[in-house]
């Protein structure tokens, strides 16, 4: 309002170019960093540009919580690496983008994580899974071949099972299929380079999920 002293807010939040932020004394450093109040701490945790971004991505697939990265491979990668560990297993579908297909069988069996690749259908997920399976990875619509994963079925037997599923959801988007919705699923991911950026100007990834999943990112 005029005179309030209270800027209008800009219809396309501005970019912030900072790495630190700037604070009253040590007291209200501290207050930040131990969430005692509100505030950002460091460049790498956020800003208000990611903020914005999160708020909508969570928005748009219906999670409670998102997260960004610098590209769609450190946001399957961060979000794989915070489900499993050494000794663990992963099932993920045969057909699918040629950078998540390297990580899964040229980077993960060095940390000690197991990879199967199947068809993205219920009965061959079911019959891949093991007692040590951490998660499964599927895309809604393979990038390139655009195979149509069948997520209700994948998603019931997670479920049932207790393994996390992940969702590549880039190629359908939420325009299309929101995989949240679906029992079962625990994260979505996205290579918002894609259709979410849409103007092939930046690269960025995202994963959107509940707020403790996030949280675990």
């Amino acid at each position: 309002m005029p005179g309030s002293g209270v800027a209008e807010q800009p219809v396309s939040p501005p970019i912030w170019l900072t790495s630190d932020y700037l604070y009253e004394g040590l007291e209200h450093y501290a207050d930040v960093i131990n969430e005692r109040r509100p505030g950002y701490v460091y460049g790498r945790y956020g800003n208000p540009t990611h903020v914005a971004l999160h708020q909508v991505l969570a928005s748009l697939e219906e999670g409670e919580a998102a997260w960004s990265f610098g590209s769609g491979m450190a946001a399957i990668h961060t979000t794989l690496t915070s489900l499993l560990q050494a000794g663990d297993h992963v099932v993920a579908q045969r057909t699918i983008y040629g950078g998540t297909y390297a990580l899964l069988k040229g980077v993960f069996p060095r940390y000690g994580v197991q990879v199967d690749l199947v068809d993205p259908e219920a009965t061959a997920v079911a019959g891949a899974l093991r007692g040590n399976t951490g998660a499964v990875l599927v895309e809604t619509l393979a990038n390139p071949t655009f195979r149509v994963s069948d997520l209700v079925g994948i998603a019931s037997v997670c479920a049932e099972r207790g393994v996390a599923l992940v969702v590549d959801n880039t190629v359908a988007t939420p325009f299309l299929v929101r995989p949240l919705a679906i029992p079962g699923v625990t994260m979505v991911v996205h290579s918002t380079t894609k259709y979410i950026g849409g103007h092939s100007d930046l690269i960025g990834g995202a994963a959107v999920g509940s707020s403790d999943a996030i949280e675990r990112v």
